[in-house]
């Protein structure tokens, strides 16, 4: 099998042929001639080493040649391997199955550092039944107005390291579950600017998500909710339904009604059960049991049909538990331009405006609806300080 021979030993063998060239020449030297061998012998150290250096990079040369190509495919193929691990990475940070998602805000109130109330509301997902399993929840943790502690600086440290505390509580219990994500503000953001925040978050991580419940810290279901069935009636009246209120107090003392809107009802998937098995739980809940301690009863009402449910319409815009419809809840939200305030209050007057002044201001809100069940319980996190754990 022929073999190339390397242009390094072809230089040797040039090298090689000029000296013997040179003593076959039998001509006497001249003056000159005499000088320049002089000098070549008086530089022979530092010739060899040109050489030498020479003879290296003309070896580095054509290894590269040689073995350039073979070099190349290698980095290739490990900075695929290695943008391939980012990219998976990202698919998995993209989740792009998911329809629904979940915000629940908090802020600071006596309890903290306990994280028993939320602990409660996120536990009381679980009976959202038919919501995936990996339905991402979004825990926002609002700052306080530094105004409410003029000249009351321990209290104000006090409130810090107590919110310190609290977030670093659910970051031990939370940090590892891919599902949830505890988000600090590190200013005051109020309810409009945490709900804000979180969207623009699940926009960009969470892109295939259409609707969101909106949860407080201090409030959650003690009854199932079935989820499937209301994602199946939204999705029948996509330009009807934008809101579903979560009842906290009786449902037939929230008024009702908007315009020519008409109730929906719809096919249920799942029997609804409270936690006492009352169905009279109220608004006020003992932190033990979760059970309620003042119970509201309804008027006499004909029985239902428990395979199905009625949405009333109403413009009775609250900011207790709700599901939304995400476009219409994000351009709602970011349409306040000042966020860091409760929602509440403005959008309570769209709602009463879209549904009986008859005004054409297009910052006007419909499509609100009421659930038909009272369904969650109230922790009151802004006055009991007493929270175990």
């Amino acid at each position: 099998m022929d073999t190339e021979s390397s242009p390094t030993s072809s230089i040797q063998v040039s090298i090689q042929e000029a000296q013997q060239n040179e003593s076959a020449n039998g001509s006497t030297p001249t003056p000159s001639t005499s000088l320049n061998r002089q000098t070549k012998q008086s530089t022979s150290p530092k010739r060899k080493r040109s050489e030498t250096i020479i003879m290296i990079f003309v070896f580095c040369f054509v290894m590269n040649a040689f073995n350039g190509q073979k070099i190349i495919q290698s980095v290739s193929s490990s900075m695929e391997y290695y943008y391939s691990e980012l990219t998976d990475g990202q698919q998995q940070t993209k989740n792009k199955t998911e329809d629904t998602a979940i915000v629940i805000t908090s802020s600071s109130i006596p309890s903290h550092p306990s994280t028993y109330m939320v602990d409660m509301v996120v536990n009381s997902t679980e009976r959202l039944i038919g919501l995936s399993p990996t339905a991402p929840i979004f825990i926002m943790i609002d700052h306080f107005r530094y105004s409410n502690f003029k000249d009351i600086p321990p209290e104000l440290e006090e409130r810090i390291n107590s919110l310190e505390e609290y977030t670093m509580n659910l970051l031990k219990q939370h940090l590892t579950n891919p599902r949830i994500h505890v988000i600090p503000a590190s200013k005051n953001l109020h309810i409009g600017g945490s709900v804000m925040k979180a969207m623009y978050l699940i926009s960009q991580h969470y892109p295939t998500v259409r609707y969101l419940y909106y949860l407080q810290h201090d409030f959650f279901f003690f009854k199932d909710i079935d989820h499937t069935a209301l994602i199946n009636v939204m999705d029948m009246y996509p330009n009807t339904i934008n809101y579903v209120r979560f009842p906290k107090r009786a449902p037939w003392r929230i008024h009702r009604g908007c315009k020519n809107a008409t109730d929906i009802t719809y096919n249920t998937t799942v029997r609804s059960v409270d936690v006492s098995g009352s169905g009279e739980v109220s608004g006020d809940v003992d932190l033990e049991s979760g059970d309620g301690v003042n119970s509201e009863k309804a008027p006499p009402q004909p029985p239902s049909d428990p395979s199905t449910l009625t949405l009333y319409p109403t413009n009775a815009y609250s900011d207790n538990n709700h599901l939304v419809r995400f476009d219409w809840y994000k351009d709602t939200i970011h349409s306040l331009q000042k966020l860091n305030r409760a929602p509440e209050d403005p959008l309570q007057k769209r709602a009463f405006n879209g549904c009986f002044q008859g005004s054409n201001r297009g910052d006007n809100i419909v499509g609100l609806f009421l659930y038909p069940d009272m369904c969650i319980g109230h922790l009151d996190g802004r006055h009991t300080a007493n929270a175990p754990g």
